[in-house]
């Protein structure tokens, strides 16, 4: 439906007026079509035929949304059906890419550390995404992201024990490296500059981050 007001009237003539007092609905935004399907053994996961209303295809992994996705710009885009307010190439390379660095986030998997170090980054992380502009990245509780016409970035928080630190150091960066390498593997362009996520950064983290950055 175009509108709320049709979907309340649809809803409505169907229920013949008797409407519960609540209902679940999907609003959806920033909509761009296919010119052609992609269908489900182009990327390899099956949906039961039994199917009700919908389901979540990447709800185990953000790869099948990354592959839909790829599928999909060989197909090309609908521009008759595309918000005329925002370029649909530009909704469908920003979609794409916070998948692409949603597969990337999840290939590198979770930092190490306790639950109590866990909750410490999320808590950062949540602050960062509050931000205007910022997100989590889909499918993880402690990178953020931010995007623009030429560049993203990426903001990860650091936490560490005084006898760690090093060792925290070393994982940190090689987390950096690998969002750089793996980016490259997926094409991704635009340049990536990453902030680190702390009210104590020890100043070789700092030098080393800005390094990168400067790269």
């Amino acid at each position: 439906y175009d509108t709320q007001d049709g979907l309340y009237a649809a809803i409505e003539k169907a229920s013949r007026g008797n409407i519960p007092p609540q209902m679940n609905c999907l609003y959806l935004t920033n909509v761009v079509f296919f010119l052609s399907p992609v269908y489900p053994d182009d990327v390899g996961i099956s949906i039961q035929n039994n199917l009700e209303s919908y389901c979540y295809l990447d709800k185990d992994s953000p790869k099948i949304t990354a592959k839909i996705l790829q599928q999909a710009q060989k197909h090309g885009i609908d521009l008759w059906s595309a918000n005329p307010n925002i370029t649909p190439e530009e909704i469908f390379k920003e979609d794409a890419t916070k998948h692409y660095l949603a597969v990337i986030s999840q290939e590198i998997g979770q930092d190490s550390g306790s639950e109590r170090q866990q909750r410490t980054l999320e808590r950062y992380a949540k602050q960062k995404a509050k931000e205007s502009g910022w997100e989590l990245i889909r499918g993880s509780n402690t990178e953020c992201i931010r995007m623009d016409s030429n560049e993203i970035q990426i903001a990860i928080p650091f936490v560490s024990q005084v006898k760690e630190k090093s060792q925290k150091i070393r994982e940190y960066i090689g987390r950096l490296t690998m969002y750089r390498l793996l980016a490259k593997h997926q094409g991704l362009e635009g340049k990536i500059r990453f902030e680190i996520l702390s009210p104590n950064i020890p100043d070789e983290l700092k030098e080393m981050v800005e390094e990168i950055n400067n790269e």
